[in-house]
């Protein structure tokens, strides 16, 4: 093989490397972020469950109330 044959090759070879860690790199970030997202999600999720526990609670026991007099 040929000096400029051989730099070519080892420039496409660098090229893919810095393409697959470039890749890899933001694909990480993304994943972060959908976490993040996701945990954001689940923690307003839980608040409203909470909330609709409690309103639960207050309607049954107002229904409870209203059938014992």
């Amino acid at each position: 093989m040929h000096f400029n044959d051989a730099v070519t090759k080892q420039m496409e070879i660098m090229d893919r490397m810095l393409y697959l860690q470039a890749t890899l790199d933001i694909n990480q970030h993304m994943d972060e972020n959908e976490i993040k997202v996701i945990k954001k999600e689940i923690k307003q999720l839980q608040l409203a469950f909470d909330e609709q526990t409690e309103e639960v609670i207050r309607s049954y026991l107002k229904e409870k109330e209203a059938t014992s007099i």
